[in-house]
């Protein structure tokens, strides 16, 4: 069993064949994706690819509103609990949630400019930018716990809280800005996991709004370019018609498990 989980990733069910990775790197630098129905242990094949790809010296940042992967049945079995870096630091989530609803954020007639999506975009950099100095390999958010507003206008403009998709654009774009700051890289660097990802990058036809269709195409772009940085996605998703197929679609390797 020790052989099988240091060369490979398991065996084909009722066979001695086993599924090994022939280029690490390339689950990274060609994105992956995991589709499969609750329960088939989607979560668990991706903790052993990210515990593969950090061996590579990968450093990986998930977004996952499932809460699944800071557990002791988690992550922390796979690359070790002092490993994890979980989360916006709680001085920072309470700052956003005080700025959230602050009407000093609001500027009328101007909605481009009201909420306080500009101060977590910092907040993001900032955190990033802690996380990849430290001697952490992965980085855990869950953006249901950040408090992010936007302006919106119909008669008058108002705060209206960033959805998941919105969000989960936002961290893509603040990992894509950091990698492009390092310059071009052949080899894998960084691999950005969207667990439940029929959430956080829907299909056209399953967004919950406007916005998040702007926010999946973003995300997508990220995807799209970040590989000439060394920067690739773990798509996982249970709900295949209702994920992204621009995203979907540059995925080299898909585990196809029952859907």
């Amino acid at each position: 069993i020790a052989e099988i989980a240091a060369n490979a990733i398991g065996r084909l069910p009722a066979t001695d064949l086993e599924v090994r990775l022939k280029d690490v790197d390339a689950i990274v630098t060609h994105n992956t994706a995991i589709l499969g129905i609750l329960g088939i242990g989607k979560s668990c094949l991706a903790f052993e690819l990210i515990r593969k790809v950090v061996d590579r010296g990968v450093r990986v940042v998930c977004v996952d509103i499932t809460n699944q992967y800071n557990t002791p049945d988690g992550l922390h079995s796979y690359v070790g609990a002092g490993s994890l870096s979980v989360e916006l630091p709680a001085a920072v989530l309470s700052a956003l949630k005080k700025s959230k609803d602050d009407s000093a954020w609001l500027v009328e007639g101007n909605p481009g400019d009201s909420g306080n999506a500009d101060d977590y975009k910092a907040a993001v950099d900032a955190d990033l930018a802690t996380f990849f100095a430290s001697e952490q390999k992965v980085k855990i958010y869950n953006p249901d716990w950040h408090p992010v507003s936007k302006g919106v206008a119909f008669k008058n403009t108002s705060l209206e809280d960033l959805t998941v998709a919105e969000k989960t654009r936002l961290i893509a774009e603040r990992l894509f800005a950091y990698a492009r700051g390092k310059g071009e890289s052949v080899t894998a660097r960084y691999l950005l996991v969207l667990e439940e990802a029929h959430s956080l990058v829907p299909e056209w036809n399953s967004v919950a709004n406007e916005g998040d269709k702007s926010a999946t195409n973003g995300t997508a772009k990220v995807i799209l370019q970040g590989r000439k940085y060394g920067l690739g996605s773990l798509t996982i998703t249970q709900r295949t018609a209702n994920v992204s197929k621009s995203i979907l679609n540059q995925c080299n390797t898909i585990f196809a498990m029952r859907v």
